[in-house]
């Protein structure tokens, strides 16, 4: 079990297969959230060279915590290959066990951000999908869903209605290439901007890619053979509509987005980024221990 989040006198911590306990320490009563048997993970398939043929195997992967979110009236789990909602449990010394009451899976992923929104209710989602399969096409993105409230909260307390509408819906795509990267997650603020670290050109590593997968090659910022701090601002309150490009694009009701890059790393060796929304201000880490703040 691993710290997970820690907001007054609680604390989540989780553990890398199903379950999460939601701890007070100040009254040192708990409750636990548990998924589902058989929801611990997916297998993946992993492919290797044997004596004279290439092998195709099933590996399982675990489905590793990513967040927990304190979400209204509930709590968000997010993993791997999943995201849990559970309705917001009593705690007691005796802790009971809870089920989620909805669930959704986006399949395998590098990296997700779950966020309140600072205009309402609602929570965003910026996801980013596997992106270092080196027999995929170059092209990919980054993908933001929106969990609506359900409005039959406000006027029905049954048991059957969620505080969230599921599944999440797609809002926002912004095009991103795939490539190796130490560094997956992605950080949503919530006002809607983002920022994440893009993968250095395939193309100068000795993979290329051809851009043929519908995404304008205008809406993409230019890549290099060096990895970049990439920043994008989603529909919002800071969204400008130069940074759009055509609904057609990306599909009928979901805005498109464009992505600037603010850095390149000539070492290609960022590990850890985090981002504070609020105050405009970038942390990453290096593999040799080296801390960059950035203000934008």
């Amino acid at each position: 079990m691993k710290p997970t989040k820690l907001e007054g006198d609680l604390l989540a911590v989780s553990d890398e297969i199903a379950q999460t306990v939601l701890w007070n320490w100040r009254t040192r009563t708990s409750a636990i959230l548990q998924q589902p048997d058989g929801e611990a993970g997916i297998w993946q398939v992993s492919a290797f060279l044997g004596i004279s043929s290439l092998v195709l195997d099933l590996v399982p992967q675990p489905n590793r915590i990513i967040q927990v979110v304190f979400a209204w009236n509930s709590i968000l789990v997010v993993r791997a290959c999943s995201i849990h909602l559970f309705s917001y449990p009593r705690l007691q010394e005796t802790p009971l066990t809870y089920p989620p009451i909805a669930q959704h899976s986006f399949g395998w992923i590098d990296g997700v951000c779950v966020t309140p929104n600072r205009l309402g209710p609602s929570l965003s989602i910026l996801l980013r999908g596997e992106s270092d399969d080196p027999w995929s096409s170059g092209l990919h993105s980054l993908d933001q869903y929106t969990l609506l409230p359900n409005p039959d909260i406000a006027t029905d307390q049954e048991l059957s209605h969620t505080p969230y509408i599921f599944p999440p819906n797609l809002v926002a795509k912004v095009p991103a290439v795939r490539g190796s990267l130490r560094c997956r997650n992605v950080v949503l603020g919530p006002c809607g901007t983002a920022a994440w670290i893009q993968p250095q050109d395939r193309a100068a590593v000795g993979l290329a890619w051809a851009g043929d997968e519908g995404y304008p090659l205008q809406a993409i910022y230019p890549v290099s053979g060096n990895e970049s701090l990439m920043v994008a601002a989603f529909p919002g309150p800071l969204a400008r509509e130069e940074d759009k490009w055509k609904q057609d694009d990306v599909g009928v009701g979901v805005a498109g987005t464009r992505s600037t890059a603010v850095f390149m790393n000539g070492l290609n060796n960022w590990t850890a980024l985090d981002y504070d929304e609020e105050v405009g201000r970038i942390v990453l880490c290096s593999s040799f221990g080296c801390l960059m703040v950035m203000e934008l």
